[in-house]
């Protein structure tokens, strides 16, 4: 029995929690992920399921907001992905305006 449980428990850890879509109202959006991947992987595959849901509901994805922090010795790590869900052709759906600058960083 032993056997079973231990590598099923590693599987839930290494998997970790993820809350699926949230609606927070007014066409926006919450997802939530917590792990021991690194931030930066869960905010990865936070902003993917995102852009997925959109997709399948024929609309655009407009970031808003992400919060979360890295794995430490008390906490798992973390990620909150805050979007908005619009038309295709809404006047909110452009991209990111992200100056040279900002990329070297």
């Amino acid at each position: 029995m032993k056997k079973i449980i231990i590598p099923f428990g590693l599987a839930a850890l290494c998997a970790g929690c993820s809350s699926g879509v949230v609606p927070m109202g007014q066409d926006t959006y919450m997802i939530a992920d917590r792990g021991t991947l690194p931030a930066y992987t869960l905010e990865a595959h936070c902003l993917k399921k995102a852009n997925q849901y959109c997709e399948k509901h024929h609309e655009a994805f407009v970031f808003v907001s992400k919060a979360g922090h890295d794995e430490n010795w008390n906490s798992s790590s973390s990620c909150e992905l805050i979007f908005k869900m619009v038309p295709t052709n809404s006047p909110l759906n452009v991209p990111p305006d992200i100056g040279k600058e900002e990329l070297v960083k």
